[in-house]
């Protein structure tokens, strides 16, 4: 079916709100995104204001009306991850099949490719939704990783899958990596206390984050920022649980259960953030860490999914994760720019086995 002649794709407005609310109340539309039926108008409100220099909502308008939407936005506040970006598409079901929502894709991709130099775009599509993975194949995504039990949708736990796409035009340089020397352990001896993160200790992990050998391991950047971890420890997220590990009374480790972004379908998930410092590493404080959040999830905060990301080269990390019951989903390509290299990861997760048993009996 051809275009339709008064199609026009333009920047999102703040009078689109209630067809942008519309367009979310449609079954098709509502089974391929993770909004709830029945969302807040605040849901949609800001939606317009978002189209900044690096967030973007186009809409597609036909006849005078919107009828579809895609939004481009950042997918991490990391420097090491301002080469993402990550997209959403909708449209009415009235209007599906016509080729406006490869309109909205093109027009997202020459944004990101030609105007926005955009190296590596991803978004996440449930399994079942073919006429949208094909889509996204056409313009070049190819499947990174499939998700189990990753959202509730419509009284089930379909598979999500991550894609990504990269902009042709990159040449994704390698640069010599700056050198550092390996940490001597630390001459620390006394017991290992495990406790909560406490806005007290904001400056001893802002130290801690400020070993090029510790920020190696995460997205985060050398010279670490002491007001921001005042931040993060004084305005937790809620859901939101962060441990410190103590060795001879220094802060030598920190573990995080961070709650996933996109609200209720996904409130059974939390993203796991682990790190020591190198100079303690190889005391058994990381699996400490670890198996601490895994009993706090499984058996006191009913959580079913954890997830986290690891280098491809950080083996040590990857042995871990396995022997406490991560399984490897995929591997995102050119995740992050660390250490003047780009970098490959791992996407890892664990079901608690109350969930696992539930998914199993939700797939037969």
């Amino acid at each position: 079916m051809p275009l339709p002649s008064t199609l026009k794709i333009r920047r999102a407005r703040p009078d689109d709100v209630h067809h942008l609310m519309a367009m979310a109340a449609q079954p098709s539309v509502r089974a391929g995104m993770l909004l709830m039926p029945y969302p807040e108008p605040s849901c949609w409100a800001d939606w317009p204001g978002r189209s900044g220099a690096t967030d973007l909502v186009l809409v597609a308008e036909v006849d005078g009306r919107a009828v579809g939407h895609a939004s481009l936005s950042p997918e991490e506040a990391s420097p090491a991850r301002r080469h993402v970006r990550s997209l959403a598409l909708g449209l009415l079901d009235d209007y599906q099949g016509q080729g406006i929502g490869a309109a909205l894709l093109a027009a997202l991709v020459d944004y990101c490719d030609r105007w926005l130099n955009v190296g590596r775009l991803e978004l996440t599509a449930f399994s079942a939704n073919e006429a949208a993975l094909a889509l996204y194949r056409r313009f070049g995504f190819e499947v990174e990783r499939r998700m189990h039990g990753d959202a509730f949708r419509a009284g089930g736990w379909p598979d999500s899958l991550t894609m990504a796409r990269f902009n042709p035009a990159w040449q994704w340089p390698k640069a010599p990596a700056s050198s550092f020397e390996p940490a001597s352990p630390l001459p620390l001896q006394g017991e290992l206390t495990l406790r909560r993160a406490t806005l007290a200790d904001a400056a001893a992990l802002a130290a801690m984050f400020d070993d090029l050998g510790t920020v190696s391991g995460t997205t985060q950047m050398p010279y670490a920022n002491l007001p921001l971890w005042q931040q993060r420890l004084s305005q937790p997220a809620e859901g939101r649980l962060m441990l410190v590990a103590e060795l001879g009374g220094v802060v030598v480790g920190c573990a995080g259960l961070h709650p996933d972004s996109h609200g209720e379908a996904r409130q059974h998930v939390r993203n796991i953030g682990i790190t020591v410092t190198p100079g303690a590493q190889g005391r058994g404080i990381g699996r400490r860490l670890l198996a601490e959040l895994v009993d706090y999830a499984d058996n006191w905060a009913n959580i079913g999914r954890l997830m986290l990301t690891v280098y491809t080269d950080n083996a040590a990390a990857i042995h871990l994760y396995r022997s406490l019951g991560f399984e490897m989903e995929g591997t995102h390509r050119r995740y992050a720019f660390r250490n003047g290299q780009w970098k490959d990861v791992h996407a890892m997760a664990r079901l608690s086995p109350r969930f696992s048993r539930e998914l199993d009996q939700d797939h037969k």
